[in-house]
């Protein structure tokens, strides 16, 4: 999701690397708005199991350190461009759910042929090697090249590992991620914003306007919507940061070009020319200053693939005057019995009496049915 390939364009090509690792502590008091799909997606598609609780240990995480934080829900008004990804997304989980099947086969055979009833096991027969070598063949070198291919157990060990995670990919984000995760923040007591269209622009454009001093998300098209401040990922009390204004001075970049070059790049809501990447696109917009000049000085390129002009009409910040007449921050009453009832459902490690002692800022304490404190780093 986002700008296709420009992180790594930004650390290939910068003259000092823009992204940073800050202690979470220098953000307290900081206001952000949240893009809480991304985080939808991010925890469900690491994990069906614990997806819900790493979202309660996220949001809490955020309360402990004292973050001023927004969280601004997704609506239905989004460019028709913004279909046609989410239909590449369906495609892509389907192709998920068929390589998950096809493991699972693989899996059932290989029991079948490699261990008899006593549990013994024999060498994995050749035909299975091949099979086995052709699923995953995509798999990381480092990975496949541990794996002894005709040791039943080496093998089983491995496809029990990537079956898991194609799963996980098989099934994705369902609509009752969506709603669980709203039943949470709500009746937390959370305050947040239901967006007209796409969550991400709206976060950036009450960035753009100082309404919030940066963004919670993992979407790069924040980027190109103006977003001062980004954190991308919290681990163990660290925040990924970059800044705008670091990112156009390392790269030498005017704001006009820097749009001008994620969108040549490809986004949600185009392609990129095919064979046209970072290694031509940057000297080109340095020359030219735009997509626009680009084109006439090389006519002869695809550029009605990049639809450049539908981009530079998406990418713009909505006004202050849209923000201070549509965008109503919300904010309802804590409710611990819907609380312990969503808890009860998500099968979660955690109570309302909890929750609620973590929000009013109390000494913190450990939960009875975990070793340590949940508010301790959330789970990569």
């Amino acid at each position: 999701m986002g700008i296709k390939g420009i992180n790594a364009l930004i650390k290939k090509y910068a003259k000092e690397s823009p992204f940073k690792k800050v202690p979470i502590e220098e953000f307290k008091g900081k206001k952000f708005a949240i893009d809480i799909s991304i985080f939808i997606n991010r925890y469900a598609n690491s994990s069906q199991e614990f997806w819900f609780n790493n979202m309660v240990n996220f949001l809490l995480n955020l309360v402990k350190w004292e973050i001023d934080f927004i969280i601004v829900f997704d609506g239905k008004n989004v460019p028709e461009e913004k279909y046609i990804e989410r239909e590449s997304r369906k495609n892509a989980k389907a192709n998920n759910q068929v390589r998950e099947e096809k493991i699972s086969h693989f899996k059932e055979k290989l029991l079948l042929h490699c261990w008899n009833e006593k549990g013994e096991t024999r060498l994995v027969p050749d035909e299975l090697v091949d099979e086995f070598q052709d699923i995953f063949k995509r798999a990381k070198k480092e990975e496949i090249t541990q794996i002894n291919p005709k040791d039943p157990e080496d093998v089983l060990q491995f496809v029990v590992k990537k079956h898991t995670k194609a799963q996980e990919a098989a099934v994705g984000v369902q609509q009752t991620h969506k709603e669980m995760t709203r039943t949470l923040i709500t009746n937390m007591g959370l305050r947040y914003i239901q967006a007209d269209g796409e969550a991400e622009s709206l976060c950036s454009s009450l960035a753009f306007h100082g309404i919030v001093d940066g963004v919670i998300s993992g979407d790069t098209d924040n980027y190109v919507y103006g977003t001062p401040l980004l954190i991308s990922d919290i681990k163990k009390g660290f925040a990924d940061v970059v800044y705008l204004q670091d990112i156009l001075s390392s790269l030498e970049l005017t704001m006009k070009q820097f749009v001008n070059v994620c969108i040549a790049c490809g986004t949600d809501y185009n392609k990129n020319m095919e064979k046209i990447g970072p290694a031509k696109i940057l000297p080109a917009i340095r020359e030219h200053g735009s997509i626009r000049r680009w084109k006439k000085k090389q006519p002869d390129l695809p550029f009605h693939i990049l639809k450049w002009k539908r981009c530079l009409e998406i990418f713009r910040p909505f006004s202050r005057d849209y923000i201070d007449s549509k965008c109503n921050i919300k904010q309802k009453t804590f409710n611990p019995e819907k609380l312990d009832g969503l808890f009860k459902i998500a099968d979660a490690a955690y109570d309302s009496k909890y929750i609620k002692s973590v929000l009013d800022g109390k000494e913190e304490h450990r939960f009875k049915r975990k070793e340590k404190s949940l508010l301790d780093d959330y789970m990569e």
